[in-house]
C-alpha cells in the first residue's frame, strides 16, 4: 500500500506503507512529516499489519482526521480511500504512484510533458504570473521539489509549499502532472505570441 498526496506537501510522500507503525504530523521527528500549519505536531498514527491491513488513528489533533469526508477517530483503510489531515488531502493506493510524483528521483532531472491540444492552450491566455510566481513555476517545471526550491530562493519550506499551492489553485489543478501540462501550454502560447509580433 502507498500513501499519496493530492499535492506536493512533503518530501516523504509518496510513502510506501510497509508493516510497522508510522507517526504523521508537523514535527520533523515524525516518520511522515507534513509541513502545513493545519497539521498538529503529532496528528495521526498509521499502523500496517503483516497481512497488509492499514489502520489510522487520530492523536487528538487540533483539526481532526477525515476518512472519505467523514470525521473519524480511527479507521481501517482500503485502496482508494481519501484521508484529510487538517487541510492536507491524501489517498491510499495499492499500486506505486505515477513516476512524476516519486520523491526518489534526481532533483536536477528535468521533467517535461507534451503541450495539451491547442484549445487548452488558448484557455490559459488569461493566467498572468508575478515575477516571484514565475520563478517558482520555472523551478517546478525544471523538476525541483519544494525543499530544493526553498533553498534556491532563500525561503522556508512552508513558504515554498504555499507558493506551490497558490500556483496549483491559479492553474486550477491538483497534481504535478496537470500543472506541468498547463504550464507548458502557457509557455508555448507566450512563445507563439512573440513569434507572431
Amino acid at each position: 500500500m502507498w500513501l499519496l498526496s493530492q499535492g506536493a506537501i512533503s518530501e516523504k510522500l509518496p510513502f510506501r506503507l510497509k508493516p510497522g507503525s508510522y507517526l504523521v504530523g508537523r514535527s520533523a521527528k515524525c516518520d511522515i512529516p507534513l509541513q502545513d500549519s493545519s497539521i498538529s505536531r503529532r496528528h495521526a498514527r498509521l499502523v500496517v499489519q503483516l497481512d497488509g491491513t492499514v489502520k489510522i488513528t487520530d492523536l487528538a489533533s487540533r483539526n481532526g482526521l477525515y476518512l472519505n469526508d467523514k470525521l473519524v477517530e480511527s479507521a481501517i483503510l482500503a485502496d482508494g480511500d481519501r484521508i484529510r489531515l487538517g487541510a492536507i488531502l491524501c489517498r491510499i493506493a495499492s499500486s506505486p504512484p505515477n513516476p512524476l510524483h516519486q520523491s526518489d528521483s534526481d532533483e536536477d532531472d528535468v521533467q517535461t510533458l507534451p503541450c495539451p491540444p491547442k484549445k487548452a492552450c488558448e484557455e490559459l491566455g488569461e493566467i498572468k504570473l508575478s515575477p516571484k510566481k514565475q520563478a517558482i513555476a520555472d523551478l517546478i517545471a525544471k523538476g525541483f521539489r519544494q525543499e530544493k526550491i526553498a533553498k534556491l530562493r532563500g525561503i522556508s519550506f512552508h513558504t515554498a509549499h504555499n507558493h506551490v499551492r497558490q500556483l496549483y489553485r491559479l492553474f486550477g489543478v491538483k497534481s504535478l502532472a496537470a500543472f506541468l501540462a498547463k504550464y507548458h501550454a502557457l509557455q508555448n502560447g507566450a512563445e507563439k505570441k512573440k513569434r507572431e509580433t
